[in-house]
């Protein structure tokens, strides 16, 4: 029983790290996908229905993350899939450990028309689905201010760029700095951010892009998989099924 008790503990608090380890503090909001959030999506401009592959970076001082990620835009809704045995900032046994676990593979999807959140763990067949707090809520319906200031011409990854020093305020007034590199010839598309949020570097880098309509239905919960009102009920779930999975492997 008390070995159960860790893993779960063990198990939550990787999640949590999980999921948020690469959005930046100072601009949470909004729920779902790692480093995507309402003010991060304006930087987009006016590419509001996209898919692509983006490789987050953080440096705090120590040592760097990185996690590569399929992401989707379409309207305001957002999704994420990513693989955890490829991210580089969690150790590998903790990796083994989620994968035998099935939540290796973690997709994210953000619906601020609906106010919630769902994570979904396609190895387990099983997602929870949350409602936005008061402060996503706030974030998602928050009218952002966006100025931009030339920073000369660059060619990054082979596009022809405008590389941007990009001011967001928030209605309270708070500001945050982005440098962008906005590709000319794929309708601005931005081709790399840098931020710098509470002493730590992010970097988005973001290649396979695609300017098209993803398919609604990545939007969607996945049909046959079950629903859990958190991550803690999904997981308080699967930690008895495994439990009692184990004890009838021991039966005679």
């Amino acid at each position: 029983m008390i070995k159960r008790k860790l893993i779960f503990a063990f198990v939550a608090m990787t999640l949590a790290g999980a999921a948020a380890w690469a959005q930046p503090s100072g601009m949470r909001g909004g729920g779902g996908a790692p480093g995507m959030n309402p003010a991060v999506a304006k930087l987009f401009g006016n590419n509001k229905a996209f898919s692509t592959k983006a490789t987050m970076t953080m440096n705090n001082g120590d040592q760097p993350m990185s996690m590569d990620m399929n992401l989707f835009m379409m309207d305001g809704k957002m999704r994420s899939e990513m693989d955890m045995t490829k991210n580089k900032g969690i150790p590998a046994a903790t990796s083994e450990r989620m994968k035998q676990m099935g939540m290796d593979q973690i997709v994210t999807i953000a619906r601020p028309d609906k106010k919630v959140s769902l994570m979904i763990f396609p190895s387990m067949q099983a997602y929870s689905e949350t409602a936005f707090d008061e402060a996503q809520a706030k974030a998602a319906a928050s009218d952002y201010k966006i100025e931009k200031q030339s920073m000369g011409k660059e060619t990054f990854d082979g596009h022809p760029c405008e590389k941007n020093k990009v001011t967001i305020t928030d209605d309270k007034g708070e500001k945050h700095e982005a440098l962008v590199w906005n590709a000319v010839d794929l309708k601005d598309f931005p081709l790399q951010m840098e931020m710098n949020e509470d002493g730590k570097a992010i970097k988005m880098h973001f290649t396979n892009i695609k300017l098209e309509k993803p398919d609604a239905k990545v939007f969607e919960a996945p049909e046959g998989f079950t629903k859990y009102g958190s991550q803690m009920e999904l997981m308080g779930a699967e930690m008895r099924k495994r439990a009692a999975a184990g004890v009838a492997s021991k039966r005679p």
